[in-house]
């Protein structure tokens, strides 16, 4: 059972208006897991301190942030409707880049390191640790490994524009534009092996691409409505998405087919999860109910 840090007189207020994302600083880079960025649609972003509050705004955005990740390289990554990415400098809070392309708002971010920053130490190993510093030391070899294999860390954006960009974060041209999408481009995902990208939109498709240079690979087609959110299962094999027409359904990338047609929801569906043991799919839906799906 997760339970509140704060009390009611102590909670955390970030902008005028609402937030619209949040995301921790990886495990590696400081063996705690002590500071948080959040997003607003006021078009900043804060880093936080749990106990000493606000550490420094972002601003440069004009208009709503509506992503934002924490990488592995001690940069913070921000999409907004102002149609750009900008990459900030963690320490600092001064931008370092502002990554153009997109002709519309920029609706998500992906890192090639998402799964290793989201899961720190923590692997199918189950592994029990002396100290923080040997929990740290144990996560940056695991990002390590996925830097060495992906040939450091890249970025996915996609937009209301039909398009997906990829992108070297320390560059400001993409390694490429990516087209296919007949519609807005709703979400996006690496794989957790960093080999591939699964998009998903308003088209009602689920497409898959190569990290090499954003190369197409296949459409997953069988959603009568816009598909929301995709999510990889631990292993890379298989996928899930969620959509508009209340159905979960798990795609396998080995053989480019439909394995299962889930019902349950009794609305939309809007986030999908694969838990990081590979057991368990969460998702949330319109009708108010987070479903537990076991694999």
């Amino acid at each position: 059972m997760l339970r509140s840090l704060v009390g009611s007189e102590m909670c955390i207020r970030d902008s005028s208006n609402y937030v619209t994302a949040v995301a921790w600083e990886p495990l590696h880079l400081t063996g705690k897991s002590e500071r948080f960025v959040s997003s607003s649609k006021d078009g900043t972003l804060k880093v936080w301190h749990i106990s000493l509050g606000i550490q420094f705004s972002l601003t440069g955005h004009a208009s709503c942030v509506t992503c934002v990740k924490w990488g592995g390289e001690g940069k913070i990554y921000s999409s907004s409707q102002d149609k750009t990415i900008i990459v900030w400098d963690a320490q600092t809070g001064s931008a370092i880049n502002i990554l153009k392309g997109h002709a519309h708002w920029v609706n998500h971010l992906s890192l090639n390191t998402d799964l290793v920053l989201r899961t720190g130490s923590h692997d199918h190993e189950e592994r029990v640790f002396e100290d923080p510093m040997e929990a740290q030391a144990y996560a940056k070899k695991r990002y390590d490994a996925v830097i060495a294999r992906c040939a450091g860390e890249r970025l996915v954006s996609c937009s209301d524009d039909n398009t997906m960009f990829l992108w070297d974060p320390t560059k400001s041209s993409p390694i490429s534009r990516m087209t296919g999408h007949q519609g807005a481009v709703l979400h996006i995902a690496f794989s957790p092996d960093g080999t591939m990208i699964a998009s998903c939109g308003s088209d009602k498709s689920v497409k898959l691409w190569s990290t090499l240079q954003g190369k197409f690979l296949h459409t997953f087609r069988g959603h009568v409505a816009a598909v929301y959110h995709v999510s990889w299962s631990l292993d890379s094999r298989m996928l899930v998405s969620g959509s508009k027409d209340t159905t979960l359904k798990l795609w396998s990338v080995v053989s480019m087919s439909l394995v299962e047609d889930m019902s349950g929801h009794e609305d939309e569906i809007f986030s999908t999860d694969w838990a990081p043991d590979g057991q368990r799919v969460a998702t949330a839906s319109k009708d108010k109910k987070v479903r537990i799906w076991v694999h």
